[in-house]
Parts: structure tokens; C-alpha cells; sequence
């Protein structure tokens, strides 16, 4: 099977040897090879556009650990929360007092098999 790489790479090949073509096309008929060359540059650019998006979505399909977040509860509507992040610090631990609190994080996870 043919991976994205390939694809997009071929992709990109196809369009810059069509902006050739279309250059080559310029030098005989003017109206025409005008009009080939605008195609072949709006194919290749929105390539290479594609290409560079997709490729920046890649570090997206790694994983990595940020932190780690302990919850312990103290006593009624207390709790002991500990943060240990992957960077050196040292663990951070907070007294929390109460019940109307709450963590929220967002993770993203790129499914798709473009990105990969």
C-alpha cells in the first residue's frame, strides 16, 4: 500500500513537472500556455499547501506525559490534590476546601490516518 508520504510526494512531482509542461506550452501559444500555467501553479501550490498542513499535524499523534495529579480526601469537603510534573519540579500539593471545584483539561488526539 502506498503510504502518504509517497502520495504527497508524488503529488508534488506531478505538479512542478506540470508547471514545466505549462511554461514550455507558454512559449508557443500565448493565450493558452498562460492559462496552463496558471493551473499547474494553483495545483502545485495547493500541494504543497496540503503537504505543509499535514505535516504539521504529525506531533499531534504523539503522546506525552505532561503531569500527574493525585486527589486524596482529607476529611468532609476536603481534599489533599497533588501535582507531579514530567519537568523536574518538585511534587506541588494544595489543601482544597469545599465540593464546587474542578479539573479540566483537554486532550487531542489526532484519529485520522493523515497525520501518522
Amino acid at each position: 500500500m502506498v503510504s502518504l508520504d509517497q502520495l504527497l510526494l508524488v503529488i508534488s512531482g506531478l505538479g512542478v513537472l506540470l508547471c514545466f509542461l505549462a511554461f514550455i506550452r507558454l512559449r508557443r501559444h500565448l493565450f493558452s500556455g498562460l492559462i496552463a500555467v496558471l493551473l499547474a501553479l494553483s495545483f502545485t501550490g495547493a500541494a504543497v499547501v496540503v503537504t505543509k498542513d499535514v505535516y504539521s499535524y504529525r506531533h499531534l499523534a504523539d503522546e506525552q506525559l505532561i503531569a500527574r495529579v493525585f486527589v486524596a480526601g482529607k476529611d468532609k469537603q476536603q481534599f489533599i490534590v497533588s501535582v507531579d510534573t514530567v519537568n523536574n519540579e518538585p511534587l506541588q500539593t494544595f489543601l482544597i476546601m469545599g465540593d464546587q471545584w474542578q479539573l479540566d483539561s483537554r486532550i487531542i488526539r489526532w484519529t485520522l490516518p493523515v497525520a501518522r
